[in-house]
Parts: structure tokens; C-alpha cells; sequence
């Protein structure tokens, strides 16, 4: 049997946080350790249990900052699925800088929330299609050249991964060689590509089909 994933939920919507908790209740590989309404009240939980995903509303009465949300995915190494009303393209690249694995938003059906639950435990990421719809809006849609002509052909295993969700250390993995190994290789994609990120370098990438085939719904 597949191990339970072990989750923790801070929601400031009663009714939200209710029908989260009801659809996680209901799966069997899913064990909710607890759920919160108040930034007290997660620091007692996380203090009392060390869940795998933390789904985390950005707007939840008083939480601290994004070195608070920072601690928790790269010390505390817990996986964080945002959860907000709406995203603008600063506020996604800042998560993911800090180590954000998924970004939902409060529209998003009960079953895609499952879904990218399962992602994260998987090592892979998870975006809303609203999310990623806005980003591709925003960001440059045309290249001086194709991607191909730009990175290496190992290069472009890499980004073809990073283009299905998956982290560095699933890649690593994967790949065979260490995870500092792929970071040069991002660091080199990023610099190529101008790009300023994981995020727009994963775009570009769905725009010219790397990668999509193995994309989640």
C-alpha cells in the first residue's frame, strides 16, 4: 500500500476550509493532521505535527512574511501549496523563489486541489490553469530564436523536465548526478534563455512544446 500523505490546512474561509478538509477526509491515502484559521494557531499545529503538504492561504490572518513561508519549505522542508484569491506575476516568482511547489487559487475545483496534492508528494509541481493562463499573458511571447538553437541538448533535458513539474532533486534523480549539478545546469538555462526564473523558463518551454505532453490537467 502507498504511503498516506500526511497534510495540514490554514484557511481563513470557514466554508472553504470545511469542504478542503470533507474532500481530503474522504481519500484514503490522505490523512489531515489538522486545520487552522489563524497564523497562532498553524505555529501551535507545525509545533504538535510535520506534515508532508501544507495547503496555505497567502491572505491568512496574521502570517508573518515570506521568510516565515521560506523557513518552512527549505528547513522545516515541508512542500507548500499557496492558496489566494488571484496572482500577479511578482507575487508567483516570489514563492517559487522561496521554494513554493504549488500555487492554487480559491476558484479551483476540490478535485484539482486533490490532484495537486498528490503532485507534490510525487516531487512535482502544481498550478492552477488560471495561473498559468496570466503568466503566459504577461510574459514575452516571442524568442529571438527557438529554445532549440539556444541550450544544450543536455540543457534541454533539463528544462523538458523542469516543464513537467518535476523539482531538481526528482531531476537529479532521474538524471543520475547531484542536485548542485542541475542547478548549474538551471543557472545556465535561465542566463540563455533571459529569463529571470524557473517560472518563465518552464513558459517558454509549454509555448514551444517541451514537456506539455506530460503536463497535468
Amino acid at each position: 500500500m502507498a504511503d498516506v500523505i500526511q497534510i495540514a490546512i490554514a484557511e481563513r474561509y470557514p466554508f472553504l476550509l470545511k469542504g478542503v478538509c470533507d474532500a481530503i477526509e474522504n481519500e484514503t491515502d490522505l490523512c489531515l493532521l489538522g486545520a487552522v484559521s489563524y497564523m497562532d494557531d498553524l505555529q501551535t499545529l507545525l509545533q504538535e505535527h510535520k506534515p508532508e503538504i501544507l495547503l496555505l492561504d497567502l491572505a491568512l490572518p496574521g502570517l508573518l512574511n515570506w521568510e516565515f513561508i521560506a523557513n518552512l519549505c527549505c528547513h522545516q522542508q515541508i512542500n507548500i501549496l499557496s492558496i489566494a484569491d488571484d496572482y500577479d506575476k511578482i507575487c508567483i516568482h516570489e514563492l517559487i523563489n522561496i521554494g513554493v511547489q504549488g500555487c492554487l487559487t480559491k476558484q479551483d475545483s476540490c478535485d484539482r486541489w486533490l490532484s495537486a496534492i498528490r503532485r507534490l508528494a510525487q516531487g512535482k509541481t502544481a498550478f492552477s490553469p488560471t495561473i498559468v493562463e496570466k503568466l503566459i499573458q504577461e510574459l514575452r511571447t516571442e524568442t529571438t530564436s527557438s529554445i532549440m538553437n539556444i541550450l544544450t541538448r543536455c540543457q534541454l533535458e533539463v528544462l523538458r523536465m523542469m516543464a513537467q513539474g518535476l523539482n531538481n532533486k526528482t531531476i537529479a534523480a532521474a538524471l543520475g548526478v547531484s542536485e548542485r549539478t542541475i542547478k548549474f545546469h538551471t543557472g545556465n538555462i535561465y542566463r540563455r534563455l533571459a529569463v529571470s526564473g524557473r517560472t518563465e523558463a518552464v513558459i517558454l518551454a509549454w509555448q514551444q512544446g517541451l514537456g506539455t505532453e506530460d503536463r497535468a490537467e
